[in-house]
């Protein structure tokens, strides 16, 4: 598209060449200064400049306006506020004035110097606060008067914005004009001419409505007339030109899209290769290996009787051994599949590489002029052939039917096509993505992630094997460590009972473990027997002291130690039959 290069580098300094090859809606609401930007508009910009400045400036001055408004509402406020405080009471009073009594009427004039002051304070402070109004009110009043002044220049200057932009817009017009009339002179050009003439246009009836001032638009409207002549010149005079570039664009598309085109022929063949039957027939027997439940929770740590656990142990044996053996069915499905998930693997590689060949001449060879391309093509689409090239409509209808018979195709519809698909690329990934024998290849990374968690459920399982094992050494620990607690506090006076039903329940608690053959709970029996025995001696020792201890105390003390002595016999008839009981299981 070296043609539109040479538009590009004759107008991208006055204008926003990609905003008209592919944004520019006529109906579409823009601000001025949006429209500013777009053709770049140094007189409007200029204006804008000078008054911005002239805000700043405005803003300043009433920033120094509003100083002194704050001010002196200051000053009002607070002397408003110190005449409220220093507001007098009433003077006092001479009823009881005792006026024989020379100290009384001295205190009483005093008071009465002290109010009297008390009041002159107070009417001067008003005073005061009288002339703050005064100058609060003034400076509000300046204030007020000079924002309404600038609030009015400032809008007379805004005023100026619209004959800038109108200014701007004709300039531009008439440039491009200018230039595409010097274009035409050359004849070397001719393609670029009709090109320009044919943005100028467009950038005509874009801004034409935009322009605010008649007497502007009837001066663009003479350079639309002579952008008309240009192009009657061109199509008359050298349509050959004209035809030649537009076909050479149609077939520069055509070509790029039938590269496309192929490379999604040859993915769509290799598709068909897939093998699809297998999938469907697999399909049932993967899902129902990847649904397989891999549950590892049992519970288990709160379990002291030795049979009890032994059936839990007896579960999770077996677990682990259907387990094992699905570990087993998974790798033998595998290996049956492992020919189909080859073969669509070989034919997904191949795929995908046509479907980056197929972005790749998008990026690479499409893209750097897609723009340039369509808005070139553009002269082919019916709605802008109305618009902008109404004259010569026959034309270009007939040129429109020479180029499709050159490229074997609609040029129009072919552009569309390329902007939905982008050149093809979007259905070639939708059709990737949603082929079948495609999507079930991801079940061969699935299943070697189903079969791991089963190698991992097995490692769980045998450490929950261990723990198991472990467990009864555990509780038996446990169960010596509370005893032991429970027996050493008994000896203390009245912790003896305290304690009593604590020993019986961690024995009852115990009993199915200590009745069993489990070494550590054998083991467990046999120290508890023993320290059962040992703190027998010891209540019965207590309570002995105890009881010969109270023939030796004041009366008032002997209930206390007889009562000591009872509870130590309580606990050592309770330590000795458990002991007892120990030995017997």
């Amino acid at each position: 598209m070296e043609p539109m290069k040479v538009v590009r580098g004759q107008v991208s300094s006055m204008i926003d060449v990609d905003f008209f090859l592919t944004e520019a809606d006529q109906n579409a609401k823009y601000e001025d200064d949006r429209i500013a930007e777009i053709i770049k508009g140094s007189v409007y910009q200029r204006t804008k400049q000078r008054i911005n400045d002239f805000i700043a400036r405005c803003d300043q001055t009433l920033a120094g306006l509003q100083d002194r408004v704050n001010q002196t509402e200051s000053e009002f406020s607070s002397l408003v506020a110190r005449a409220k405080a220093e507001q007098p009471g009433s003077g006092p009073s001479g009823i009881f004035l005792d006026k024989s009594n020379p100290n009384s009427v001295a205190r009483h004039n005093e008071k009465v110097d002290r109010h009297n002051a008390q009041v002159e304070l107070h009417r001067r402070i008003v005073d005061q606060a009288n002339r703050a109004k005064e100058r609060y009110e003034d400076a509000f009043a300046k204030f007020n008067e000079k924002k309404a002044e600038l609030e009015e220049q400032i809008r007379e200057k805004l005023e100026e914005l619209k004959p800038a932009l109108d200014q701007d817009i004709l300039t531009l017009l008439g440039k491009m004009q200018q230039l595409a009339y010097d274009n035409i002179k050359n004849k070397n050009n001719l393609f670029a001419a009709f090109l320009l003439s044919y943005m100028t246009k467009k950038a005509y009836v874009f801004l034409y409505d935009r322009i605010d001032s008649t007497s502007e638009q009837r001066a663009a409207t003479e350079i639309f007339k002579k952008l008309n002549d240009e192009l009657d010149s061109i199509i008359s005079g050298n349509g050959h030109e004209v035809k030649d570039g537009l076909k050479q664009a149609a077939q520069y598309l055509g070509t790029c899209f039938h590269e496309n085109e192929t490379l999604l022929k040859t993915t769509e063949e290799n598709l068909q290769h897939l093998p699809y039957q297998q999938c469907t027939d697999n399909q049932g027997e993967t899902q129902r290996l990847l649904s397989l439940p891999i549950e590892t929770s049992f519970q288990y740590k709160d379990i002291i009787d030795p049979a009890e656990l032994a059936k839990v142990e007896e579960q999770v044996q077996k677990r682990k051994a259907g387990f094992e053996q699905q570990v087993g069915t998974v790798d033998t499905y595998t290996s049956k599949m492992n020919p189909t998930f080859d073969a669509i693997l070989n034919i997904k590689i191949f795929v995908e590489d046509q479907l980056v060949r197929m972005k790749q001449n998008k990026i690479n060879v499409l893209d750097p002029i897609l723009k340039d391309l369509m808005f070139t093509l553009g002269v082919f689409n019916e709605e802008d052939q109305e618009r902008y090239l109404k004259k010569h409509i026959q034309w270009f209808r007939e040129l429109h039917k020479e180029v499709n018979e050159a490229i074997s195709t609609d040029v129009a519809e072919l552009a569309r096509k390329t902007l939905d698909t982008d050149l093809l690329t979007k259905p070639t990934a939708e059709l990737l993505n949603t082929n079948a024998a495609l999507l079930f290849l991801s079940n061969k990374e699935r299943l070697v992630q189903k079969k791991q968690q089963f190698l991992d459920g097995i490692k769980a399982l045998d450490s929950i094997l261990a723990e198991i094992n472990e467990l009864p050494r555990q509780k038996s620990e446990e169960c010596q460590k509370k005893m032991s607690n429970l027996l050493n506090v008994s000896i203390l006076p009245l912790g003896n009972v305290g304690v009593l039903y604590s020993i019986i329940a961690l024995i009852k608690q115990f009993l199915p473990a200590l009745t069993s053959r489990n070494s550590f709970y054998v083991q467990l029996k046999e120290t508890l027997a023993k320290k059962f025995q040992v703190f027998f001696y010891i209540h019965a020792s207590l309570t002995v002291i105890s009881g010969v201890g109270s023939f030796f105390v004041e009366a008032s003390t002997q209930p206390i130690l007889w009562f000591v002595a009872f509870t130590y016999v309580v606990s050592t008839v309770v330590i000795y039959l458990k002991g007892s009981e120990l030995k017997k299981i």
